[in-house]
């Protein structure tokens, strides 16, 4: 990701504590802002900055089939 676009997605963060990856890729859709990062890439760049918690996923034991 660019470092201009990591940078508009850490300000869009700030200014809205409520928004998530998705709405942010949302938004910067909506602003034409090409290439577009992915879902993925917005989560890890919200990370980096200490915005958002990483949290491991934890699968429960129903999830896994014999």
């Amino acid at each position: 990701m660019p470092p201009a676009v990591e940078a508009r997605v850490v300000e869009m963060r700030r200014a809205h504590l409520g928004w998530g990856s998705v709405t942010i890729l949302h938004w910067l859709g909506k602003e034409g802002v090409k290439p577009l990062p992915s879902r993925s890439a917005v989560y890890r760049a919200l990370v980096r900055h200490g915005l958002v918690d990483a949290k491991k996923r934890k699968r429960g034991r129903d999830d896994f089939k014999r």
